[in-house]
């Protein structure tokens, strides 16, 4: 008797049937910055890329496949750790507290002061070499690169899919009188 198991492709959505996107958390890269723990403690540099759930450390540039761009809103709470954010859009247009975006102060620019609800364009993305799909996340001073790299791929020269190129995400410093920080810059391989 085998004891291989039988799947039909009409069956390979069973038990999944009632998952949302609150399910399907990718893990995410995030470039490292000079206050990062693992920087402070000397185990990666500022600039290199970590993956959160596996701890993998990209040291100066990662190659990635993206598959899809979403747009995305996020307002967090007050700085403590830990907090869930206090309100967060996953499409971009409808906040789960506030509504809709276009017509929340909290996403409004003011005075020179940017709004407390930061846009997001996430990538979920695939990384040669490795097993499971990521996300990357492109917000503040990270925004020109989200979007260069769209721009890279839908303008390129055979067109093809999105997840028909390969970018190289690396970082440059930046400094201003408020502070030190890494931001990515897109190259198409």
């Amino acid at each position: 008797m085998s004891t291989d198991l039988v799947i039909r492709p009409e069956d390979t959505n069973l038990g999944f049937e009632n998952a949302d996107a609150r399910d399907l958390m990718l893990p995410r890269i995030v470039v490292l910055q000079p206050v990062s723990k693992l920087v402070a403690m000397g185990q990666a540099k500022g600039g290199d890329f970590l993956n959160l759930t596996t701890g993998k450390i990209y040291s100066g540039s990662i190659e990635i496949v993206p598959v899809q761009k979403i747009l995305q809103r996020l307002k967090r709470q007050e700085a403590i750790e830990g907090r869930p954010p206090d309100c967060r859009s996953l499409d971009g247009v409808t906040g789960d507290k506030y509504g809709a975006c276009a017509e929340c102060p909290h996403a409004k620019w003011a005075d020179r002061v940017p709004p407390a609800c930061s846009e997001i364009i996430l990538y979920p993305v695939l990384v040669p070499g490795e097993d499971v799909p990521a996300s990357i996340g492109f917000s503040r001073t990270a925004i020109p690169a989200g979007r260069d790299l769209f721009q890279k791929a839908r303008f390129r020269t055979p067109q093809r899919p999105l997840f028909g190129s390969l970018f190289r995400i690396s970082t440059e410093l930046r400094s201003t009188p408020k502070g030190t920080w890494y931001v990515p810059k897109v190259t198409l391989v």
